[in-house]
């Protein structure tokens, strides 16, 4: 893990909570530690972002709620990858 992950998963949650938010997380499946541009293309290769909106919007769904909003919470990834195609993989997901 990396310091941002820890503030993320430590305080993302009880922030959100305090606006009556629910917030849901999963981490992408990357195939090496090495943080770095080639982990992230090949993450999007294998379309991970897909595969955790679809999780994500799925667990809305069975617990009976909606899915308002869906994100990537990684500047490098988002950047490495940029908004058009973070855009297509989370929208295939929560629409797949």
């Amino acid at each position: 893990k990396i310091p941002s992950d820890v503030t993320l998963e430590d305080e993302g949650p009880p922030f959100a909570e305090q606006m009556g938010i629910d917030i849901q997380m999963t981490k992408v499946s990357f195939d090496s530690e090495d943080i770095c541009a080639g982990t992230y293309l090949r993450a999007m290769q294998r379309e991970e972002l897909t595969k955790g909106a679809k999780t994500l919007a799925a667990l809305a769904v069975s617990s009976g709620q909606k899915c308002d909003v869906l994100g990537l919470s990684c500047t490098s990834f988002s950047f490495t990858l940029g908004s058009a195609k973070v855009r297509e993989q989370i929208s295939a997901g929560r629409n797949g």
